[in-house]
């Protein structure tokens, strides 16, 4: 148990450290309510069961290289996804993202 608390606590002062200067980091440390602005856990298992998809199950789901993924492949991913999300989340990210998107050209 205190092996795993000390890898914890390691996790974590790594995760504030550079959490301003990796967009990855910054975003894992969303996930974990560490730092910004903390994203929901509808918005972690839609964001995870997406890289999933796009990545035929191969790991790992966000290798340090780019992935460039054709729009139509895209489109199908997050249509898979969103199907498989409830009428309840499906509406709530959808409601957020025309928030987001307000007087902003898509």
């Amino acid at each position: 148990p205190q092996l795993a608390e000390e890898a914890l606590v390691s996790l974590i002062c790594n995760v504030r450290t550079y959490d301003t200067s990796n967009l990855r980091i910054r975003m894992f440390s969303r996930f974990l309510n560490l730092g910004g602005q903390p994203y929901p856990l509808e918005a972690l298992n839609i964001f995870l069961g997406a890289l999933v998809k796009i990545q035929n199950g191969q790991l790992p789901l966000m290798p340090n290289h780019d992935i460039h993924v054709n729009a139509v492949r895209g489109m199908r991913v997050i249509e898979y996804i969103f199907a498989q999300a409830p009428h309840v989340v499906r509406a709530k990210v959808l409601l957020e993202a025309e928030k987001k998107a307000t007087g902003k050209h898509i």
